[in-house]
């Protein structure tokens, strides 16, 4: 079976033992770095809070403001069913048929045992309006005018280009972006494609770490320590490993999601 050349003379075959000898590589780099990642992961990892509280909170807030006050649950204490909830009643017994129901903790403000250690919900919510008295901006039209100066993301992206004397082909093969989408980016005014995209333009430029938290944030993005993703990202351009074979493959050990499509 005879293989055709490319125009450069290079075979299909050449680069089927091109790429295969990549991808060897990228997964001897991605055991060699696996311990050292997953205390980095460790260190760094904080899980995101359950969004049901945020919910719960905001509804004890709304019973506060009614003249009901009361404790919240625990982080990890995630009721079972709304059944579950209002069955939790007070003062069980011979008159348990006549209890009042309570929700997350809540009681009426009446019937509620407070702590001299404790504010209420009404309480915190009113130590936390006297202490945010600070005056607005005194003028919200030169405040906006001063947000103009600031660069976008197009702007800087195509400064970082030209500051390395690249070509847009060569940050768009290495981001693993067609031509005509990363036109679309580069072209396109205020427009911002979305988190991943930019990560992975930052890895073509091969961006320190500090420039690189600086172009995820002209798009109005930041690492994230609630994301597995994102720390692997940060640990790779602390290493400065910026091939995206070589993180895709770090990615796929440790079960992340990778740049390149499936």
């Amino acid at each position: 079976m005879a293989f055709k050349s490319s125009r450069n003379g290079q075979t299909a075959k050449d680069r089927a033992c091109g790429q295969a000898a990549a991808a060897d590589e990228a997964r001897t780099l991605s055991a060699e770095l696996f311990d050292e990642l997953e205390d980095f992961l460790s260190a760094h990892y904080q899980a995101p809070k359950a969004a049901w509280n945020t919910a719960a909170f905001a509804s004890s807030a709304a019973l506060g403001c009614a003249g009901i006050t009361g404790s919240m649950p625990a982080d990890n204490a995630i009721p079972g069913s709304v059944h579950g909830m209002l069955a939790e009643t007070e003062g069980r017994g011979s008159a348990g048929r006549h209890a009042r129901p309570r929700l997350f903790g809540l009681v009426p403000a009446a019937h509620a045992r407070r702590s001299d250690a404790a504010l209420s919900v009404t309480d915190t919510f009113a130590e936390a309006y006297k202490t945010a008295e600070e005056p607005a901006p005194a003028d919200v039209d030169d405040f906006l005018s001063q947000s103009k100066d600031t660069p976008n993301f197009q702007h800087t992206l195509q400064q970082l280009i030209a500051d390395r004397q690249l070509e847009n082909a060569v940050i768009y093969k290495k981001a693993g972006i067609d031509k005509k989408f990363f036109s679309k980016i580069i072209s396109t005014r205020n427009y911002v494609p979305k988190k991943h995209t930019v990560m992975a333009l930052g890895l073509a430029l091969e961006l320190p770490l500090e420039e690189y938290e600086q172009f995820l944030a002209s798009a109005g993005y930041a690492f994230m320590p609630s994301s597995r993703f994102d720390l692997i990202i940060k640990f790779c351009v602390l290493h400065q490993i910026y091939n995206i074979v070589n993180v895709d493959v770090i990615l796929s050990d440790h079960n992340e999601a990778c740049f390149a499509p499936e």
